[in-house]
């Protein structure tokens, strides 16, 4: 089915937003996992000796 009309082309921009918003909030989400995760290894060596 084509749709040409005026406001499918509006509705497809809307939605085509709201598939660049989604992807870049899941982009920062696994961002800030990975650092999250890298953080607790690299001071995985100072706490050990902090605990003993």
């Amino acid at each position: 089915m084509i749709l040409e009309s005026a406001n499918v082309r509006s509705d497809g921009d809307i939605n085509s937003r709201y598939r660049y918003c989604a992807l870049a909030l899941l982009t920062t989400s696994y961002m800030f996992n990975f650092v999250d995760r890298q953080i607790l290894v690299i001071l995985q060596g100072p706490i050990k000796a902090d605990l003993g």
